[in-house]
């Protein structure tokens, strides 16, 4: 992840060296899992397993899917 600027954080989130990084953004970086096979919160489990610090902050924003119309 050296030189690899951090992609904007939601609620999961990995520690690589001092920087914060969203989990899929470290699961794609350092495994080669497709970020867009796996949800954050798989990443984040597996990322804790691995021994990389993680976190989840439920106070960031969500995206909010629109309404299908009729």
């Amino acid at each position: 992840m050296v030189g690899v600027p951090a992609e904007p954080l939601r609620s999961h989130a990995a520690q690589v060296s001092e920087t914060w990084y969203p989990v899929k953004q470290v699961l794609d970086r350092t495994t080669g899992v497709d970020r867009s096979d796996v949800i954050s919160t798989a990443a984040r489990r597996q990322l804790k397993k691995l021994g990389f610090p993680v976190r989840h902050d439920e106070s960031r924003p969500k995206l909010q899917c629109r309404p299908k119309r009729a």
